[in-house]
């Protein structure tokens, strides 16, 4: 599961690293450039209460693909979601594992306001 089609703005409402049955996950963002300019995206991240977390700058090759690791780049342990956002159009995919090798998906959503 991923944007379909490259997107300005992006939200995925389920990073956080802990399943509703107590599974533990390792929970990643790929972001992906497909123009042939570098560009930012800037990540949002908000707290289980819905509070801004913080932003971090994410720098994506003409190309390219870089990896987010939600849980090193958080700030705190309670990150549920993030908006990832770029003047850029970009791809995203979000995806969890557990320790067994299982996976969990998460379906973006693009931003309204």
């Amino acid at each position: 599961p991923a944007s379909a089609i490259p997107v300005t703005d992006v939200v995925f409402t389920d990073l956080g690293a802990t399943l509703a049955g107590g599974t533990q996950l390792r929970r990643k963002v790929y972001l992906y450039n497909p123009d042939s300019a570098p560009t930012q995206i800037t990540a949002t991240y908000f707290t289980s209460a819905g509070a801004l977390s913080h932003t971090t700058d994410y720098s994506v090759p003409a190309g390219g693909i870089t990896t987010v690791d939600i849980q090193a780049d958080a700030t705190t342990t309670s990150v549920l979601g993030a908006e990832f956002r770029s003047s850029g159009a970009f791809i995203a995919v979000a995806i969890g594992l557990t320790g067994d090798g299982l996976c969990a998906l998460e379906e973006p959503a693009s931003a309204r306001y």
